[in-house]
């Protein structure tokens, strides 16, 4: 479906056809069980028959009608973002690309607290490769850089749907707070366990020496929903806002998943060996950098919507989950590249550029359209 249209407004669209469909399937019904009372009278012992045939029948038509839908209100989005890095290793800002500047501080604040970490991050490239000499192939390992890469992503991802999820329900009139739950830190505790940002940001002050000096007072107070120390170690209290109901289930490294009783969100983040898609010219007019000096990698956000189709019989309590239409949107915005280029007006700026002979027209030929890398041969 288009990334343009809400999938909860394709839902209800759907709804109001399918109802239709109900109604005249109703009709439908009631027709044949008169037709079929006509034909009983004569035929009294095969009255039970003919009704049980009648109810596979209509039965048989909503599981069909149902399967129908399906692939309508269900789909995967996937948005595509750029990490840039210099040569030792340090995260370059983008100036109005929320992602980057997020990564960059997210980067900060562990590696401020976390020494170890500190290392395999400024040590490691997310890849290494190695030939194969005998098959006369590239081998892609990837490193424990990148798993850092992934967790930050997810981190991004989460404290994104946190922060929307809070103004959502605030700014929902009609939603009763005894049908929506509030998961704190204690509440998912093997979320925690494969994100180490997620795990130091929300780890209690009390518990860290970074704070204890600037932060005694405001420890104790549950009111603190962040605060920030020496070397940008941060402090950001985790809380998720959900329908009554609603779990989060860590499948694996990068991926999570939100059960409510009416759709799920399958969010993967992911970091690709193959550069970013980002153009060349942007680089050295707007990021003011040179090509030679700049590291791209390709990064990924995959959301998964699938909902219960049964739903589709309830008119109310949607106000408990049309969040997800503008969470998705609000992700895209702040974290897909392509999508932030648009927002820029990268095209048009960089044509009045070169209309006024402040850019080259011409591509270098090895920097190809884009400036991408070319991948490796795995």
């Amino acid at each position: 479906m288009s990334n343009n249209e809400g999938r909860t407004s394709t839902f209800f669209g759907i709804r109001a056809d399918f109802a239709q469909l109900v109604i005249v399937a109703i009709l439908l019904a009631f027709g044949v069980h008169i037709l079929a009372t006509g034909v009983a009278d004569l035929l009294v012992h095969l009255k039970i028959g003919l009704i049980s045939s009648g109810i596979t029948i209509v039965v048989t038509g909503l599981l069909v009608a149902f399967w129908r839908v399906r692939p309508s209100i269900n789909g995967t989005s996937s948005l595509v973002g750029a990490i840039l890095l210099t040569k030792k290793r340090e995260i370059i800002e983008v100036e109005r690309y929320s992602f980057s500047g997020d990564l960059k501080r997210y980067v900060k604040g562990l590696t401020a607290e976390n020494k170890a970490l500190a290392r395999i991050w400024g040590e490691n490239d997310f890849f290494s490769f190695s030939e194969k000499l005998t098959e006369g192939r590239l081998e892609v390992s990837a490193s424990s850089s990148r798993d850092l890469a992934i967790e930050a992503i997810e981190y991004f991802a989460l404290d994104l749907l946190s922060t929307h999820l809070t103004d959502y329900f605030n700014q929902e009139e009609t939603a009763d707070e005894a049908k929506v739950i509030t998961l704190l830190r204690e509440n998912v505790p093997d979320l925690f366990l494969k994100n180490r940002f997620l795990d130091l940001f929300s780890r209690p002050m009390a518990e860290r020496d970074v704070f204890a000096s600037r932060h005694g007072k405001e420890m104790s107070n549950e009111a603190v929903v962040s605060a920030y120390g020496r070397d940008g170690a941060r402090f950001d209290k985790f809380d998720l806002i959900l329908p009554k109901g609603a779990k989060i289930v860590r499948e694996k490294h990068g991926i999570f998943r939100i059960e409510t009783k009416r759709f799920s969100i399958r969010i993967t983040s992911d970091v690709s060996f193959v550069g970013a898609d980002v153009p060349w010219e942007f680089l050295s007019k707007y990021v003011k950098r040179k090509f030679a000096e700049v590291k791209s990698f390709r990064c990924t956000l995959q959301l998964e919507v699938s909902f219960k189709a049964w739903r589709l019989l309830s008119a109310r309590g949607w106000q408990y989950y049309r969040w997800i239409d503008s969470f998705q949107d609000t992700l895209r915005q702040s974290f897909d590249f392509e999508r932030f280029l648009k927002d820029i007006s990268w095209e048009a700026a960089l044509t009045t550029s070169i209309i006024q002979g402040e850019a080259p027209h011409r591509r270098d030929s090895h920097q190809g359209r884009s400036g991408r890398r070319p991948a490796p041969r795995a």
